[in-house]
């Protein structure tokens, strides 16, 4: 139990472990801008009295047990990463010195762990697990990001989109890269996509024109407000009725920012007003046929938007447009590449997958654009087109990749491949052949291969 959950109690033998300074007591942290002479001067608590609080608690606890066992890390400058033994055992060696305390000092012979990553036999268990990925509505789907996942390690895969372990980083107070990212999102959808007309393929789109971009763009405070209501909602989780609070602070500058960004967006898209908006922020589940076999893999997909565009040589097409506040990553030296797990062709894999489960989701046959905003550069550079590279004598040379069936049938081979190999008994989930993927892993301690 925990030092709090010890109050009130009496025990006849303590067996208290950790007793290294800044562990008991915890190094006290107080994020105040009141200096110490008003806390007094108010009665307000000061910076020192957590530590006060937990001195009372560690000798109240002890005071009526019979045997007292206090275990410490005596490792010069190791133990526990403090430093030394916990301030409460000098007090009490000097308390209660002559005999009434007696010191055991052991050393203990420890092996370093191997560094080898294990693989992830697929017993019957994992099996059934993996079949739940093939049973209509059981709400376990595989998705860009998992398959992502499996060309960087498959074990990784395994422990995180298999077996559900969680490693994002803990929430910040701030808000991070990935949650201005999502406020970016939600206000673009809201700006072009009104009620009724959201999360759903729109079998009349919504025509964009240049006036209509034009009367956003000089509603600044409409699209300031629509900013702090997404802040609201998505960072300070705040209810409904308070989403119109205002924001201060980092939040204030970081809300200018992103609409800045909105902006930029707009005026990039009134560059090729007059286009059509067939959906936002569409979702839905294809069942994949498994190749060999008569199973079908549930795979979801996610589109920030998709419109009719016409391009440069004239012929609307439909395009996935995916919403980047980071780079691009649509560049593969070949097909193969593209799941080959790097970083820079990570996001051409998600663009090609969502076009074929959105062709097979409408039982329809379109040759689609694949565009990434990058929008922290949109104006400038313009959308980013993915690029193919083609072997030459001495080098690659890379070409536009406009439309999605220009290397299609190839990649759709590898995919079926891929997924084949997830479901095959015989092949198990190996790790990753490059220690370098693994340095900032944040499962590796599950696989045997921990370099932090």
């Amino acid at each position: 139990m925990g030092l709090l959950e010890t109050r009130a109690l009496d025990f006849e033998h303590l067996v208290i472990l950790s007793m290294n300074d800044k562990i008991m007591p915890r190094k006290a942290s107080g994020r105040t801008f009141i200096p110490d002479s008003l806390r007094h001067g108010f009665g307000l608590p000061y910076s020192n009295y957590r530590e006060d609080l937990f001195s009372y608690y560690f000798y109240r606890m002890i005071s009526r047990a019979k045997e007292v066992t206090l275990i410490h890390d005596a490792r010069a400058g190791e133990g526990m990463r403090s430093g030394g033994m916990s301030r409460y055992l000098m007090q009490l060696r000097y308390l209660y010195g002559g005999g009434r305390m007696h010191y055991e000092n052991h050393k203990f012979l420890l092996n370093p762990p191997e560094n080898e990553a294990r693989p992830v036999e697929k017993s019957d268990m994992v099996m059934r697990q993996l079949e739940e990925f093939t049973v209509r509505d059981s709400k376990r789907n595989l998705s860009a990001s998992a398959l992502r996942n499996y060309f960087q390690c498959q074990v990784k895969f395994y422990y995180e989109n298999v077996q559900g372990i969680k490693s994002d980083p803990e929430n910040s107070e701030y808000i991070d890269a990935i949650e201005l990212g999502n406020i970016y999102h939600e206000v673009m959808f809201h700006l072009y996509f009104p009620e009724g007309s959201r999360n759903v393929y729109l079998d009349k789109p919504i025509l964009v024109t240049e006036g209509m971009i034009d009367a956003l763009l000089a509603d600044r405070e409409g699209l300031m407000r629509m900013v702090v209501r997404a802040i609201n909602r998505l960072h300070f989780h705040r209810m409904a009725s308070d989403l119109d609070a205002p924001v201060d602070g980092a939040a204030e500058i970081v809300a200018g920012h992103i609409a800045d960004l909105v902006c930029d967006t707009l005026r990039y898209d009134r560059r090729l007003a007059p286009f059509r908006l067939l959906g936002g922020e569409i979702s839905g589940i294809v069942e994949w046929p498994l190749r060999g076999s008569d199973r079908r893999v549930n795979i979801k997909y996610a589109i920030d938007r998709l419109d009719i565009v016409k391009g440069a040589d004239g012929v609307e097409r439909h395009r996935i447009v995916d919403y980047k506040t980071g780079d691009a990553h649509v560049k593969a030296s070949s097909v193969d590449a593209i799941f080959g797990g790097e970083m820079s062709s990570k996001n051409l894999f998600q663009l090609m997958l969502y076009a074929n489960l959105m062709n097979r989701d409408r039982g329809s046959d379109e040759s689609v654009r694949l565009s990434i905003y990058q929008v922290s550069d949109i104006l400038r550079s313009g959308e980013v087109v993915p690029q193919i590279g083609i072997p030459g004598d001495k080098r690659i040379t890379y070409k536009p990749l406009y439309v999605h069936k220009d290397i299609n049938e190839e990649f759709l081979e590898t995919t079926d491949n891929i997924l084949a190999d997830i479901f095959d008994r015989e092949k198990p989930f190996l790790p990753a052949d490059d220690d370098e993927s693994c340095r900032y892993c944040r499962i590796s301690h599950l696989c045997g291969r921990n370099l932090s």
